[in-house]
């Protein structure tokens, strides 16, 4: 009974996305840019997939609602750290973009579990911020991988949508920030 607590589809779904990230990062320092786009689209859908099936068959967990941020997180930073450091023969990322997306996801988890930790009665949800920041930078993945599909050289194109991921990031950063702080004044 314990397990199919846990095992729901959607569940099932967001641990895909966990088992995902180092095989992406794995086709990518191979150079196999094919079925690393292939591993991004599957993840991309499971990550559409999970919510909805949680609610349609009513499978909506604490575990799913915590793990799925986390998935989340370390597939699209295994994705960036991937675009970033690898060689690529149609454009470079600088490192400070993958930098900039790690530290606001690692002071997220950290703001996260502090509060958690602080009292169990505070809810931490998703917000829509977080869910356009993610979306965003899933767009600009494969954003990436079309335009070295189709050997586009777009680096004005890549600039521009690595700003709009920036300062999307930055706003839900901030969002998230005072949101934390807020929680954290309503549970004293």
């Amino acid at each position: 009974m314990l397990l199919s607590k846990f095992a729901t589809i959607s569940n099932i779904l967001t641990m895909l996305r966990l088992i995902l990230a180092p095989v992406v990062l794995f086709f990518l320092l191979k150079h196999n840019w094919y079925a690393a786009f292939i591993v991004v689209i599957v993840a991309f859908l499971s990550d559409l997939l999970d919510g909805l099936l949680a609610r349609f068959f009513n499978e909506q967990t604490e575990f799913g609602a915590l793990l799925d941020p986390i998935a989340d997180k370390v597939f699209l930073t295994a994705c960036i750290w991937g675009l970033v450091f690898i060689q690529h023969p149609l454009f470079s990322l600088p490192a400070w973009f993958f930098y900039l997306l790690l530290m606001r996801e690692c002071i997220v988890v950290i703001g996260t579990t502090f509060l958690r930790l602080k009292s169990s009665l505070i809810k931490i949800e998703p917000t829509m911020f977080g869910k356009l920041s993610a979306a965003i930078q899933m767009i600009f993945i494969v954003w990436l991988f079309i335009s070295y599909f189709l050997a586009w050289d777009c680096a004005f194109v890549n600039q521009q949508f690595m700003l709009v991921v920036v300062i999307v990031s930055l706003l839900s950063f901030v969002h998230y920030f005072f949101l934390g702080i807020r929680l954290l004044n309503a549970s004293r």
